[in-house]
């Protein structure tokens, strides 16, 4: 039989071992200081520390590793303007036209070395070859207008 401590770090240690899968699987980086917390109270659990401290200090440890962390995360520093992800980082750069927009359809443009789906920000044709300029981001499409 398992005696109140074996139960305690077998109980951490299972909740550490999730956090820490499902942390991996998502890459999310929302559920490390979980995984922390949990692995903290399984050390404090193994040297007989009382399971009520043990689950105090695991809520103290996650939250300020989530606080902690959330740092990183955001980007939100002041020590330079914010990366953006994704198409919002090509907001007002010059790409060119490689298949022709018509309209209110969507044609191709080749910004740096990526090739972005792109409708025209006037609703004007712009043919193949054309410099464009990013002037809005919609979900994966650029919408440009020409040079």
């Amino acid at each position: 039989m398992l005696d109140a401590i074996d139960f305690g770090l077998l109980i951490w240690l299972i909740i550490g071992s999730m956090a820490g899968v499902a942390e991996m699987l998502t890459g999310t980086l929302f559920l490390l200081p979980f995984t922390i917390g949990a692995i903290v109270a399984a050390v404090l659990t193994a040297v007989g520390v009382d399971m009520v401290w043990a689950m105090v200090v695991f809520a103290v440890i996650s939250i300020a590793s989530l606080i902690l962390l959330r740092r990183f995360v955001t980007h939100d520093d002041a020590t330079g303007p914010r990366v953006h992800a994704g198409g919002g980082r090509y907001l007002d750069a010059i790409g060119v036209v490689t298949t022709d927009i018509a309209g209110e359809s969507f044609g191709r443009v080749r910004i740096e070395t990526e090739s972005w789906r792109s409708l025209s920000h006037s609703g004007q044709p712009i043919a193949a070859g054309t410099k464009v300029r990013v002037v809005e981001v919609r979900g994966n499409a650029m919408v440009v207008e020409s040079l």
